[in-house]
């Protein structure tokens, strides 16, 4: 039987992974941390591919400086930088580029038309990402936490 998660995620090769994603995956904040957990670790264990930008990292890393929680810092990167399970890229010119040209039509924030760019550049069909407000173009599919069950 195919649950939910596997009909959203299994047709993916690539699938960006939304800052908040990794908020609720690494600070372990109740039901939406579990829903993160799950499905980071669906898509490892299926091969797909997890990519994110330095961007994601820049604002985990602030929540965890603005509240002085800096023991975390070690647990993003710790994460983060292991290829094995992300593909952690920079954000160069062109994406910023992009992320301008979009964000307008899109109506979208600066850091989620970055985020929105990064993906379409780094050819992922799928966001996870748990942000309702987050319009993404028809060539990503959004895949919300709160959608998996």
């Amino acid at each position: 039987m195919i649950t939910r998660l596997q009909s959203l995620i299994s047709a993916h090769e690539r699938v960006y992974v939304d800052s908040n994603t990794l908020i609720y995956y690494i600070e372990d904040s109740g039901q939406l941390s579990g829903l993160a957990a799950e499905c980071l670790d669906y898509c490892v264990a299926q091969g797909i591919r997890l990519v994110t930008s330095e961007l994601s990292l820049t604002e985990c890393l602030w929540g965890v400086y603005k509240t002085k929680r800096e023991g975390l810092a070690d647990l993003y990167r710790k994460w983060l930088f292991d290829d094995t399970l992300v593909e952690l890229s920079a954000v160069e010119i062109h994406v910023l580029e992009m992320a301008a040209t979009i964000g307008p039509s899109h109506n979208l924030r600066l850091a989620d038309a970055i985020h929105v760019a990064f993906a379409m550049l780094t050819e992922c069909s799928a966001m996870l990402t748990n942000d309702k407000r987050l319009r993404l173009p028809e060539s990503i599919q959004p895949i919300r936490l709160t959608d998996v069950h």
